[in-house]
């Protein structure tokens, strides 16, 4: 008889362990995320100062002359894939952070946690982007090749700057 108390105690002990160990690690991959997330965001803004002060060479702005205005679109895109990439590695961090919590809340849920990682899905993956990619897409991928083959088109640039003097310009 004492002996199954021993083992009924035990089980509960490591039960209740377990369920506050699920928690620390709750809240810590939660503090981790934030974290991360504070410091893709002051890299991602300092990615977009860089293209807000980065204009374009007048030569490229003469190559993208020769396409169609639409091709405006897909510049959009080519930006979005310079600032990504330049902000790489906490994007990368963040995004691994973010998917480990999301695991290991699918076993423990916890409806705050459930809401926070819905929240940073929606800000860092707007569904906007999908538009400026198809438009990219629907290049031919001649027209493709030449946009990626531009360097400067790979590093952070003014893309309403570069729209304006390409296409409203006269």
């Amino acid at each position: 008889m004492i002996k199954k108390l021993y083992t009924l105690t035990f089980l509960i002990f490591s039960i209740h362990t377990s369920s506050s160990f699920a928690d620390d690690i709750l809240n810590f991959g939660t503090q981790v995320l934030d974290e991360k997330f504070q410091s893709f965001t002051n890299i991602y803004s300092q990615c977009r100062e860089a293209a807000a002060s980065t204009t374009l060479s007048q030569k490229t702005i003469e190559t993208l002359k020769g396409y169609p205005d639409r091709t405006g679109e897909a510049l959009g895109f080519l930006n979005q894939e310079a600032i990504r990439n330049c902000s790489q590695p906490l994007f990368t961090e963040f995004l691994r952070s973010l998917l480990t919590l999301e695991s290991i809340n699918r076993s423990q849920p916890n409806q705050a946690i459930s809401e926070k990682i819905q929240k940073y899905k929606t800000l860092m993956f707007p569904s906007s982007e999908i538009y400026t990619e198809l438009a990219f897409s629907k290049l031919t991928k001649e027209q493709q090749h030449t946009l990626l083959s531009i360097k400067e088109l790979r590093k952070p640039f003014n893309a309403i700057d570069a729209f304006e003097r390409t296409w409203l310009e006269e």
